[in-house]
């Protein structure tokens, strides 16, 4: 009976997960400043070869490896039949959808030379900002209505309205969109722990 449980405990143990490596940057001149990446975000890891980005799947004391998820090309897709309308549901439409490719790439720690980490982990909130830049720029052509209508002072409140559609959408997309850069070899080293 023992030797039966200790079997079964050992069985089992080689069944738990073990906690996988995660990259973490050291400053070189301050080795208490770490900074975590985490999978939760969009990390683009830089070589010398390309721009490579996923989740990390699996770490050696050497290198990782990531699961990638990108489009294979232009003249790569399929076609799916898709219902546009609930009151006509013989109304079918053809949809030419891009073919999606998931694969793996190992990286070693020594050919990394740039790690670019997001400010921001959710931009959700971006779409908003978007719309409104949108609008600015699609109503654009409308201004010689607003010309023709109100003469002088319609041209003035149309192009108060664009600076101020601007002036929202502008500044939230350009902080949404900013990057963190980290050379690796200069100030950081990138290690696994």
């Amino acid at each position: 009976m023992k030797k039966l449980l200790i079997y079964l405990l050992l069985l089992t143990a080689y069944n738990i997960p073990v906690s996988a490596q995660q990259p973490v940057l050291v400053n070189q001149h301050r080795p208490s400043k770490k900074i975590n990446l985490k999978n939760d975000r969009d990390i683009y890891f830089i070589t010398a070869t390309g721009k490579y980005n996923g989740e990390i799947i699996a770490a050696t004391d050497t290198s990782f490896r990531l699961e990638r998820f990108y489009k294979n090309g232009k003249d790569s897709s399929y076609t799916k039949k898709v219902r546009f309308s609930k009151r006509h549901p013989e109304g079918l439409k053809v949809k030419k959808l891009p073919l999606y490719t998931r694969d793996t790439v190992e990286l070693l720690l020594k050919d990394i030379l740039v790690v670019r980490k997001p400010w921001f982990n959710n931009r959700g909130w971006m779409l908003i900002p978007a719309y409104l830049l949108g609008g600015a720029i699609l109503a654009v052509p409308l201004l010689p209505v607003a010309a023709i209508a109100g003469g002088r002072d319609g041209v003035r409140n149309w192009l108060q309205f664009e600076a101020l559609l601007l002036g929202i959408s502008g500044p939230s997309l350009f902080i949404g969109t900013r990057h963190k850069k980290y050379v690796v070899g200069e100030k950081w080293k990138l290690v696994l722990e």
